[in-house]
């Protein structure tokens, strides 16, 4: 293959490239528009017997207290229990806020069922979107 031929690849490759980014980031400008939304919040539950509280704190917040934890890696972090922000023992996982009765739960994974299926109401958000 000659040189233009090969700069002409290199430069197909490139622009199909930063159209591939520029469409997966696509639903971020546009969030009305987006059925994708990510909360400034994250829900913590805390499985301490004697605590069991339930909180939100920052996206940032969690992230650093990942980072601070003994399963903070670098870039590979490991959602292990962070510092439950009302006991303060090393107790609290990410938990998930019901939309339909408010409770907070753990997703329960390794079932046939869907994880996000609340233990109280039986409410399923992966559910109800799969059947719209």
């Amino acid at each position: 293959m000659d040189e233009d031929k090969k700069q002409k690849v290199m430069i197909g490759m490139v622009v199909g490239c930063l159209v591939l980014v520029a469409a997966l980031n696509i639903p971020r400008f546009f969030k009305g528009g987006s059925k994708v939304s990510v909360s400034d919040t994250v829900t913590l539950i805390c499985l301490n017997p004697e605590c069991g509280a339930d909180s939100e704190i920052t996206r940032e917040e969690y992230q650093e207290s990942i980072q601070n934890s003994s399963m903070g890696m670098g870039p590979m972090q490991m959602a292990g229990p962070i510092e439950c922000p009302k006991c303060k023992e090393i107790s609290a996982a990410r938990g998930l806020k019901c939309k339909k009765c408010s409770n907070v739960f753990m997703l329960q994974y390794g079932s046939d069922d869907y994880p996000d299926r609340c233990p109280e109401c039986g409410y399923s958000d992966i559910e109800n979107r799969r059947s719209e």
